[in-house]
C-alpha cells in the first residue's frame, strides 16, 4: 500500500507528439504539489536515460512517479514510449492519466516532419524553446504530409481505446484548450482548465504557468515554401478543413 507521508500519487501525460506535450509538462511543475519531469524521460538519450543506463522504462517510471514530498510525481509518455512494460505499469499503480490530443493533424504532421529532419540533421532548428524564433522554411511533399496525418488519426482512437481498457482514470484534453485564446502567445493554461486539471489530480486549485513558447509559430503559408501546391493536394483530402484556420493568420 502506498504511504502518502513518503510516496507521491502517480500521474503522467499520455499524448502525441508535437501537441502541446512539453508545454503541458511545465506548466504543471509549476504547481507546487506537482513534481513534473520535463521532455521525456523514457525517451533515450534523454537525462533520465543517461543518468541510469541500466535501468529499465519501469524503474525510470517509479522513481519519477514516487518522487518524495510532492503530492503528484509525473512525467509525459508518447504513444511510441506507450510499450506493453509501461502500460501495465499505469495499470497496476491506477496511475492518474491526462490524455492530451491535437485536433489540427496536418499541423501536427507538419511539425512532426520539420522535428524528424532536425534531428537528422537534415534542418537547422531545435524542437523547443524559451524564445520566439524565427519561420522555417521548408518544403514537404503534401502526400507525406496526408499520410502522417492518417496514421496519426489512427493511433488516437487506438490510444483512447487502450487507455480505457487499462482502468486508470483518464482526463481528455485538447492543445487548443491548454492554450487557450493566447495561442502561440500562451503563457499560462487558462484558469477554467487550469482547475479542471488541479481537481482532477487532487491538488490545490491554481493557474498553471509554462515558460516555453511555441516553435512553429506562424502560419503554414509562411513556413511551407511550396504553400500553393500543398494547399491545394490537402484541400481534397478529408483534412482540408483544417487549412482553414490557416486563414485566420492572414
Amino acid at each position: 500500500m502506498r504511504d502518502s507521508t513518503v510516496y507521491s500519487n502517480p500521474a503522467a501525460i499520455v499524448t502525441h507528439t508535437r501537441s502541446g506535450g512539453t508545454f503541458l509538462a511545465a506548466a504543471l511543475s509549476s504547481h507546487p504539489q506537482v513534481f513534473c519531469t520535463r521532455g521525456e524521460p523514457l525517451l533515450k538519450g534523454m537525462e533520465w536515460r543517461r543518468a541510469f543506463p541500466r535501468a529499465c522504462a519501469t524503474q525510470i517510471l517509479m522513481c519519477i512517479t514516487r518522487a518524495a514530498f510532492h503530492e503528484i510525481g509525473m512525467l509525459k509518455i508518447t504513444y511510441a514510449q506507450a510499450t506493453p512494460e509501461v502500460l501495465e505499469f499505469l495499470q497496476k499503480d491506477k496511475v492518474k492519466i491526462l490524455h492530451l490530443t491535437r485536433s489540427n493533424l496536418i499541423r501536427v504532421a507538419v511539425s512532426q516532419v520539420i522535428t524528424g529532419m532536425q534531428a537528422s540533421r537534415k534542418l537547422t532548428g531545435r524542437p523547443h524553446t524559451f524564445e520566439r524564433l524565427p519561420a522555417v522554411k521548408v518544403s514537404l511533399n503534401p502526400a507525406t504530409i496526408v499520410g502522417h496525418a492518417r496514421r496519426q488519426q489512427e493511433s488516437i482512437s487506438t490510444m483512447r481505446g487502450i487507455l480505457r481498457d487499462t482502468g486508470c482514470p483518464v482526463l481528455p484534453l485538447t492543445y487548443s484548450e491548454i492554450v487557450g485564446a493566447e495561442g502561440f502567445e500562451a503563457a499560462f493554461v487558462p484558469k477554467s482548465i487550469s482547475y479542471l486539471i488541479c481537481e482532477f489530480l487532487g491538488v490545490r486549485a491554481l493557474t498553471l504557468t509554462s515558460d516555453l513558447k511555441r516553435v512553429h509559430a506562424y502560419p503554414l503559408s509562411e513556413i511551407l515554401t511550396n504553400w500553393t501546391d500543398f494547399e491545394a493536394v490537402v484541400r481534397a483530402t478529408e483534412f482540408g478543413g483544417l487549412l482553414d484556420a490557416e486563414r485566420l493568420w492572414n
